[in-house]
């Protein structure tokens, strides 16, 4: 009976061991998931998707002006990183490619090239980097980041977008400086490789970057006018992700065997035709500016209202003041009314982009297609980097849209 009894026990306590045990397990297994955040974001450059895991705490100790950034491990061909933010909720406000990795290079670029009729080069404006651009057969060429007045660097070569919004959350004082005359002469010299060039460049009234890429074609004239000759510079009227678009197409034209003039054609199609909407967060960054101060003038110091601005309405590029609302979601109608009243009767299809604010960047999107029925497929959304975050501002938002060929 003894024996029985002290088995009876044994058992006992082995049972409320083993469940005591495992529910401490299972416990410290739910607490740790509970302080990690999972996620899933599309590459902007690859457009892989990505997993990734991030722990509460980490976030919240890493927050500087209200985000946090994180750069998870490096993937796609060529390989590249990515760097992540987040608000203090947890949500995703940004996913920018910060650089690819050192030491690669692409078996492919050489043999594109070769392939291709003319040499392509775009400025960095376009948000390429001269790595990302060389990869799929484009030249790109660096502006300079002046950092509190002491520091120069190239953009996307030396400092990526999330340095600069690191800086500008740390309230650094960024300018940005157009390419030299000689640094655009020099750049034609070391390409020259017989074939004619097409050099796509932003918008001319918001850069001097096409008018320097005029004035180095001059200085060759003198030395070798048939060299000259062979250099066709357009002003795109626009900077960003429709740039990009426009330099990746002229190349795929280029590829698919059309020709210089059909080339140009479509090139000015696009640049007198789109029209480009944003929507300023504050006017901190415009007043701080110097291509594009001159608009805060305009708004005035009123406090806590959110410009409107539009480029291109007259098809030159200008970037211009339109009005002022007291919220975003006032702000987004009145892009969408315009969009509305412009393309009236027309098809059309664009790139909706942000600085930092990728949900508020979704459900524009959403608003846009179910306002104006039209197919959700013809936008894409892009995040702007730090060439309109220095001047406009971390929260910015807008679209870039055209008529449908």
């Amino acid at each position: 009976m003894l024996y029985f009894f002290e088995s009876y026990l044994k058992t006992r306590y082995i049972r409320e061991f083993q469940y005591t045990f495992y529910n401490l397990i299972y416990r410290r297994k739910n607490l740790l998931s509970e302080k990690k955040i999972q996620y899933t974001v599309t590459c902007p450059l690859c457009k892989k998707e990505i997993f990734f895991e991030v722990e509460k705490e980490k976030a919240q100790n890493k927050l500087i002006g209200g985000l946090a950034s994180f750069s998870l491990s490096a993937h796609g061909s060529p390989p590249h990183v990515l760097t992540i933010y987040l608000d203090k909720e947890g949500k995703i406000r940004g996913t920018y490619v910060s650089q690819q990795v050192e030491g690669f290079t692409s078996t492919e670029t050489s043999s594109q090239q070769l392939e291709l009729q003319f040499n392509h080069i775009v400025d960095a404006g376009s948000e390429l980097s001269p790595k990302d651009g060389k990869a799929v057969g484009l030249e790109v060429i660096s502006f300079d980041i002046l950092i509190d007045k002491k520091t120069r660097k190239k953009y996307l070569k030396d400092i990526f977008s999330p340095d600069v919004f690191d800086l500008l959350l740390k309230n650094h004082r960024l300018e940005t400086e157009p390419i030299s005359v000689i640094d655009f002469y020099e750049f034609f010299k070391n390409q020259d490789n017989g074939k004619p060039f097409i050099v796509l460049t932003m918008a001319s009234n918001l850069s001097e970057i096409y008018n320097n890429a005029l004035k180095a074609r001059k200085h060759l004239e003198n030395e070798n006018p048939s060299f000259a000759q062979r250099i066709t510079i357009m002003d795109s009227n626009t900077v960003g992700p429709l740039l990009k678009q426009m330099a990746k197409t002229a190349l795929q034209m280029d590829k698919n065997g059309r020709n210089m003039q059909e080339i140009k054609l479509y090139l000015d199609w696009l640049s007198n035709n789109n029209q480009s909407y944003m929507l300023v967060d504050t006017l901190e960054y415009l007043a701080r500016s110097k291509r594009v101060g001159r608009l805060a003038a305009f708004f005035g110091d009123l406090f806590g209202i959110k410009p409107i601005l539009v480029g291109n309405i007259e098809g030159d590029g200008e970037l211009k003041p339109y009005k002022s609302v007291r919220s975003r979601e006032k702000g987004l109608k009145e892009i969408i009314k315009l969009v509305e009243e412009k393309f009236s009767g027309k098809k059309v299809e664009g790139i909706i982009f942000h600085v930092l604010c990728e949900e508020d960047a979704r459900a524009f999107k959403e608003l846009l297609v179910n306002e104006l029925k039209i197919d959700e497929d013809n936008f894409r959304i892009e995040p702007l980097g730090s060439l309109i975050g220095i001047h406009l501002g971390i929260g910015t938002i807008g679209l870039s849209v055209y008529p449908e060929l």
